[in-house]
């Protein structure tokens, strides 16, 4: 029975999709490594059975997945983790919450392509360079326009404003370009939706507006 050695290379790679664009965050985790027999040499050119798990500590396992990955010369194989071609998944990569402590990743193999497979190790995942850009790209300080999405939530744009002084707003409609029919702020409501409101204030406190619209008149 072979003695098995791998090397893990492992990366978790985040994206930010075009420079006009939210960030976008794939669930798809990059994974590369070295396939080792027990000398120490290669397992080359190779089909070869590699399963990852994800678990906290010594609980249940969150994903799991199997994939029949080639070697090449050097022992050498890649591979995104849930991408499709895996078989034998559990659970769902979607669900994993990564920032929670003690999250761990097993990795096992076999070097024959077949079932049986041999624990490899297990690691504490770390947080990697790219991991913080997507956290600080979470709130963006601005928005590029024009922007456009749909969205079937209830609320599809909300935006909280928790400044406590007299004259705080959540949301400012400027138009300044020149053109007498400018709106600064649009509501509209399809054509299907009988009980539609294109725009809504809800004011909460005694003397308070919910929805204001100031026409400035310059004088020539």
């Amino acid at each position: 029975m072979y003695k098995l050695k791998l090397l893990i290379i492992f990366s978790i790679t985040f994206l930010l999709i075009g420079p006009s664009s939210f960030a976008q965050v794939p669930n798809l985790l990059n994974y590369q490594g070295v396939a080792l027999n027990y000398t120490g040499q290669p397992i080359a050119n190779s089909n070869i059975n590699i399963r990852v798990q994800f678990n906290v500590l010594s609980g249940p396992v969150l994903y799991q997945e199997n994939r029949i990955v080639t070697t090449d010369n050097q022992g050498h194989f890649a591979f995104q983790i849930g991408n499709a071609g895996a078989t034998n998944i559990f659970g769902s990569i979607n669900n994993i919450t990564w920032g929670t402590s003690g999250l761990g990743m097993s990795v096992f193999m076999d070097p024959t392509g077949g079932s049986n497979l041999t624990l490899m190790g297990t690691d504490t995942l770390a947080t990697v360079p790219h991991s913080f850009s997507a956290k600080e790209a979470t709130y963006a300080d601005t928005l590029i326009l024009p922007y456009q999405r749909d969205d079937n939530s209830v609320n599809s744009f909300v935006v909280n404003n928790d400044n406590t002084s007299t004259f705080s707003n959540a949301i400012v409609g400027r138009t300044f370009g020149g053109n007498t029919n400018n709106v600064g702020v649009l509501g509209e409501v399809g054509l299907t939706t009988t009980n539609g409101t294109g725009v809504r204030g809800r004011s909460y406190t005694s003397g308070s507006i919910a929805v204001e619209g100031l026409v400035i008149v310059v004088q020539g």
